[in-house]
């Protein structure tokens, strides 16, 4: 039987990191018994924990570097190969000649409208991610919403949702009337959370809001403080949902947050905007609100009423039914098999 190689194409790798490079790991533990060799290619490596001896990680210094060592494996490779990508690099696998499959996990082009800052990044990464997602011989999102999108580039455009390594803990302790935000706190995601904090306060200043997360902008982080409904847990590696009434979350973009489907397995409603892939998993009086984007003082008056509401929800946890590594790790090797029938050396 022809051997199996697979190609992975990473920016990161380690299980100190979160998001896409973390479900890279996991997919790529779950698919290392299907292929004779794994190598990934990665501009930073972190912790890991490598125990299949089949997995061999490369670590380039550029871009360049790496499509050199992608040509280089492409070249000596004897067997079928194929390739993975989980960023905006993955049009590097083109350029060596590799087919490849692509995970999208971005959020362009919402993210290009958040700021100057961000409008300036998107000229260089929308660019790269269309490329990127064009050349795959298909294209997964973790996200109806996102699906949608990638498909103006791929009509091999799908829908696999990533799995849940997640056990919601028991809560030792309950906060009453109060609630939970998860994530690290930078501008993006928690500025807007000063003037919720804010339209709470004014309604009912019993309402509380705890955030668990790494201060990365200090200056906000400050500010937050600041609010005598507000406080900051610090980072955690364990966060105890089942203590709140709730998880808010007010990002104004968003793929398919992590932290959501957390909370709801661990039966706490999600209080969001209507943005994104968010609405695929809170529904209305079965695993949460969605409000209209920035309609903060909404969103504050709901939650001011929940919280005083002796009847809280009956979470419907079976909207993550379908998010099960195992089930996912599956459809993509169906995927790889389809593409290696055509890429037998």
């Amino acid at each position: 039987m022809k051997k199996k190689t697979l190609v992975v194409l990473t920016k990161k790798w380690g299980r100190n990191y979160t998001g896409a490079t973390l479900a890279t790991q996991y997919f790529v533990d779950r698919w290392a018994s299907r292929f004779d060799r794994v190598v990934v290619f990665t501009l930073e490596i972190g912790n890991y924990d490598n125990t299949k001896r089949n997995i061999s990680v490369l670590k380039c210094k550029s871009e360049k570097e790496l499509l050199l060592a992608l040509k280089e494996e492409e070249n000596r490779c004897d067997s079928s190969i194929v390739g993975y990508s989980d960023d905006h690099l993955g049009y590097l696998l083109k350029k060596a000649n590799i087919p490849y499959i692509h995970t999208y996990h971005g959020n362009w082009p919402d993210a290009r409208w958040v700021n100057a800052e961000f409008f300036i990044k998107s000229f260089y990464f929308m660019p790269l991610y269309k490329r990127t997602i064009r050349n795959a011989e298909a294209v997964a999102n973790v996200s109806i919403y996102m699906e949608n999108f990638t498909k103006r580039y791929n009509s091999k455009s799908i829908l696999i949702r990533n799995g849940m390594d997640f056990k919601p803990c028991e809560a030792d302790r309950c906060y009453p009337k109060t609630y939970v935000m998860v994530g690290n706190i930078d501008t993006r995601k928690y500025k807007n959370a000063i003037r919720l904090a804010k339209y709470i306060y004014d309604i009912d200043p019993q309402v509380r809001i705890n955030i668990y997360g790494k201060a990365i902008d200090k200056s906000v982080a400050k500010r937050l403080e600041k609010m005598p409904n507000v406080r900051l847990m610090g980072q955690h590696s364990i966060i105890p949902y089942g203590s709140y009434c709730g998880l808010i979350n007010v990002s104004e973009i968003e793929n398919l947050s992590i932290s959501v489907c957390e909370a709801i397995k661990s039966d706490i409603p999600v209080f969001c905007f209507n943005i994104g892939g968010l609405p695929e998993v809170v529904k209305k009086d079965e695993t949460g609100y969605t409000f209209p984007k920035r309609d903060y003082k909404r969103m504050a008056q709901k939650l001011v009423d929940y919280a005083c509401d002796e009847n809280k929800m009956r979470v419907d946890k079976s909207v993550l039914d379908p998010f099960d590594w195992n089930v996912a790790a599956k459809k993509y090797m169906t995927l790889f098999e389809e593409i290696m029938k055509d890429t037998t050396k």
